[in-house]
C-alpha cells in the first residue's frame, strides 16, 4: 500500500510540474504578444508623428495630416522600441527579434498600418534548465498589426 501511495504521489506531482511548465510558456507567449504589440503601435504612431500630428480620445487615435511609411521605416522604428524596452518587458524570454522581412509599412486610404512578426525562446519554469540545453529554449512567435487612421 505504501509503495502504491508513493507512485500515485509521484505521478499526481508530475502532473503539477507539467501544468505549470505548460502555464509559464504560456505566459511567455504572451510576453512576446505584447512585445510585437508594442513595436507594430510605436512604429504606426511614430510614422504619424513624424509627418503631422494627431488626437486621440478614448484609446482611439486620429491622424490630422498624411503620414507616408515605408517597410524600413516601419522596421527600424520597431526595432528602436524593441531596444528601448529590452530587459524590462521580455520576462524569461530569451533573444527577442524582429523577424527579417516580416515588417509591412504602408499608408493607404488615409490609414496608417503596420504588420510585424517578432520570434523568441521561452525557458518555461521547472523544465527551462532543460530546454535552454537545446537551442536555447523553446521557440515562439508573435505576429502583430496596428494601425492608426487619419482624419
Amino acid at each position: 500500500m505504501l509503495i502504491l501511495g508513493i507512485g500515485l504521489t509521484f505521478v499526481v506531482m508530475l502532473f503539477i510540474a507539467v501544468g505549470v511548465a505548460l502555464s509559464g510558456l504560456y505566459v511567455q507567449q504572451r510576453q512576446l504578444e505584447d512585445l510585437a504589440d508594442g513595436a507594430a503601435t510605436y512604429a504606426a504612431q511614430q510614422a504619424s508623428f513624424e509627418a503631422s500630428t494627431q488626437t486621440c480620445a478614448f484609446g482611439v487615435c486620429h491622424v490630422l495630416g498624411d503620414a507616408a511609411l515605408t517597410d524600413s521605416q516601419a522596421e527600424l522604428h520597431a526595432r528602436e522600441y524593441l531596444r528601448r524596452v529590452s530587459g524590462s518587458n521580455g520576462g524569461d524570454l530569451a533573444g527577442v527579434s524582429l523577424l527579417p522581412g516580416t515588417t509591412v509599412g504602408r499608408t493607404q486610404g488615409g490609414q496608417v498600418r503596420v504588420n510585424l512578426s517578432l520570434a523568441g525562446r521561452a525557458n518555461p519554469p521547472l523544465i527551462g534548465w532543460l530546454t535552454s540545453q537545446y537551442d536555447g529554449g523553446i521557440a515562439v512567435t508573435a505576429i502583430s498589426r496596428a494601425g492608426l487612421f487619419e482624419q
